[in-house]
């Protein structure tokens, strides 16, 4: 049992093929959230897990029937990059700017979780603004194992899943089939979802591997809109129907022909396909609409590693994007209750060359220093215009960690610029979309520091960070429709502290601070606290009982709806309790308790979060 604040960076040997690792950029802030870790709090969702990172906030429309967004040390959802086996999932033709949709993501075949806040290295994209996070699959591994798992619980919750992993030779595969019933914890919103999840690899030889995922999602949805005012405000006891499904597939070859060099190269495909009806709200803000959505993304990436002496490597290499969204629907307008078309088509293409030297030029110091060029173009055709638009950016970075042996500390620090294109809805939406628009950037900067205590069993982290945003992308109330803002700004603080006092306890504690500023408005960004905070208490009772308390604190936070106009949210605190017991060799029970003192609270105005919630469940395994 690891300690807990300890960020955990797996061994080269143990990082998988299918995916470049956060982790190993030395002088970023990396949290790893390992399989241990994942187990330990069986059943709860991703979502669920990367409420307890810090760094990051996380909100739900009331329960899973809603969209769920991430917000990294307070900047949009749509500037976290988020990688499945290292293939890009962000769609750019959703509401929300291009973020992903983490209620669509089950823990099914993931290994583990990767979570990178700052500036990033040029090789993991301009559109990386203020971090990533990469989700690995499991790699398969020893003899030939297969699980399969049954849960009930409160609300009508229901979930089930089979899976196999195992090595054949130099052959190592994995593979997961999940099936999940949300019942209804609260009213209007229900979630059902299917995933298969599969991984495989073939050693050729020490000095070629190949291996690929693919993950398929098809979930099906109920809601109230968002700024509906949800189940205690909305005006009308009507849902939104969302159907949404995705497919990713990977290809990763990786050779070392020498001891100093090494190539990498990439393929990767992200389809995601949407039909959602929203009722009649408000039949000027909130109007009926249905809209269905595709949108398709190839990316063919390179890389080569050049170790020029044992104290500098220099990075290199070019990736390349082929994107198209589509989407058809309509909205009823107010004054004739007509059908008025949204329809719109988007092709995006890009190519980005990036170099990075890293340097080590005395015992524990890193120098990283790199710039990468993005080329893209756009061609937009809309009910209005046919139009093409092309963006070039450069996009530098520059890092440095030292590690101050005789204190066992690690200081950190890192700069760097981001670029994004605006997303397909923002350009093309007939209603509220704009073709005008400009890319947005970032610059961000942080300085942080680890102190390790008790010979490793305890530690202390504290960062500070900036980051500044030109050409914001945001709604204008005025004009009705998105427009660019001069500049806003996040900045604020990090704190963790962890300890483990014995072999079988473990506990640890994190806050972040995060303040707004939109320039020339005094309003603040919605829908990030200026405090959250939370605490862990792993506890292993005895061989084969393990226990897990996790309390989470948001302090108020900035909302809207059209039946309430702008409110600020009550803080609150959620306890939640998972028990895992180990009743013989390859069968488990499990015990899950959400919000075990049964606290009233909302993430959105109008929408309660469950109150609470109880699961069981129970694994078997056998190896052959």
């Amino acid at each position: 049992m690891g300690a807990l604040g300890a960020d955990d960076v797996p061994a080269p040997e143990e990082r998988p093929l299918a995916g470049p690792s956060l982790a190993d950029e030395s002088t970023a802030t990396v949290t790893v959230i390992t399989r241990e870790q994942i187990e330990v709090r069986e059943n709860a969702s991703v979502t669920e897990i990367l409420r307890m990172i810090p760094g990051i906030h996380i909100d739900e429309g009331g329960a899973r029937g809603g969209v769920t967004s991430l917000y990294t040390r307070g900047a949009d959802p749509n500037y976290t990059t988020v990688l499945i086996d290292g293939v890009r999932v962000n769609d750019p033709t959703n509401s929300r700017g291009g973020s992903f949709d983490f209620a669509l993501l089950s823990t099914a075949n993931i290994e583990r979780i990767e979570v990178a806040r700052g500036a990033l290295p040029a090789s993991w994209g301009a559109k990386s603004m203020v971090g990533a996070i990469n989700i690995i699959t499991r790699r398969g591994e020893g003899d030939s194992e297969t699980a399969v798992e049954a849960w009930g619980g409160s609300h009508g919750f229901a979930r089930a899943e089979a899976a196999a992993h195992g090595e054949a030779g130099a052959f190592n595969y994995s593979l997961a089939l999940a099936g999940v019933d949300n019942g209804v914890p609260q009213e209007g919103s229900e979630f059902h979802g299917n995933t298969v999840a599969t991984r495989w690899g073939y050693d050729f030889s020490d000095a070629l591997q190949l291996s690929g995922t693919f993950r398929y999602v098809d979930t099906t949805r109920e809601a109230y809109r968002d700024g509906s005012g949800g189940p205690h405000f909305s005006p009308v006891r009507a849902v939104e129907d969302r159907d949404s499904k995705i497919t990713l597939l990977g290809l990763r070859a990786e050779a070392q022909p020498t001891d100093r060099w090494r190539q990498t190269l990439r393929w990767g495909y992200f389809d995601g396909d949407e039909d959602l009806f929203q009722p009649e709200v408000d039949p000027f803000l909130l109007p009926e609409a249905d809209t269905s959505t595709e949108f398709h993304r190839h990316e063919v990436g390179w890389q080569t590693t050049f170790a020029l002496t044992d104290r500098f490597d220099l990075i290199g290499g070019v990736d390349a994007g082929f994107e198209d969204g589509s989407s058809d629907g309509y909205f009823v307008e107010p004054f004739f209750s007509t059908r008025v078309p949204t329809d719109f088509d988007l092709d995006r293409d890009g190519w980005a060359p990036y170099a990075e030297l890293e340097a080590r030029p005395i015992a524990g110091l890193v120098l990283q220093v790199g710039s990468r060029f993005d080329a893209v173009h756009d061609d937009l055709d809309n009910a209005a215009l046919d139009r093409t638009e092309r963006y070039t950016e450069w996009s530098p970075r520059a890092a440095a960690s030292y590690r101050i042996a005789p204190i066992d500390a690690v200081v950190r620090t890192n700069y760097g610029q981001g670029f994004r294109p605006p997303s397909y809805f923002a350009l093309a939406h007939p209603t509220v979309g704009n073709p005008r628009l400009s890319a947005e950037t970032s610059e961000t900067w942080d300085i942080g520091v680890t102190k390790l205590l008790w010979d490793g069993r305890a530690s202390l982290d504290a960062a500070y960070y900036y980051s500044r945003f030109d050409s914001l992308i945001d709604f204008d109330s005025a004009t009705f429709s998105l427009v660019n803002r001069d500049e806003a700004t996040a900045y604020g603080v990090e704190l963790g502290a962890a300890v483990q006092p014995y072999p079988n306890l473990g506990l640890r504690a994190y806050a972040l601070s995060t303040r707004t500023d939109v320039k020339h408005d005094p309003a603040k960004l919605k829908n990030r606290p200026d405090w959250r905070g939370g605490a862990e208490v792993r506890w292993r009772v005895r061989d084969g009982l393990d226990t897990s308390l996790n309390a989470l604190y948001v302090g108020r936070v900035r909302d809207t709806s059209v039946p309430t106009g702008d409110v600020k949210l009550d803080p609150y605190i959620r306890v939640d309790l998972a028990i895992t017991y180990t009743v013989q060799p390859g069968l488990q029970t499990f015990v899950s308790i959400e919000n075990l003192f049964d606290h009233d609270y909302e993430e959105f105005v109008g929408f309660p979060a469950p109150g609470f919630i109880g699961k069981v469940g129970v694994r078997y395994s056998f190896t052959r």
